[in-house]
């Protein structure tokens, strides 16, 4: 498989990869470069429904919020796959 054709199958699983990454480091400003604009992210809090946040704006200003509250967050990743643009994390959050 050609190299090109290969960075298309894995697009979806780099950009959650990168998302991890940047999550881990807290780094607002990449993970918010990672979002478009009509991304949706949900929360699992406050129970038992969560929140949901609409748009990049919304999104960063949750998580610059959430890394202040949560100033040791991590998310170690158990299991990932992903084809095209889909992509399935499974992972703990500490």
């Amino acid at each position: 498989m050609s190299p090109v054709r290969m960075a298309k199958i894995e697009s979806g699983m780099r950009i959650v990869l990168d998302f991890n990454e940047a999550f881990n480091r807290h780094d607002v400003s990449k993970l918010a470069e990672l979002l478009r604009d009509d991304c949706i992210f949900e929360t699992t809090n406050p129970a038992p429904d969560g929140s949901s946040y609409k748009g990049k704006g919304a999104i960063t200003e949750y998580l610059q919020g959430f890394f202040q509250r949560s100033p040791q967050a991590h998310m170690e990743i158990e299991e990932i796959f992903g084809m095209g643009l889909h992509c399935i994390m499974r992972w703990k959050y500490t």
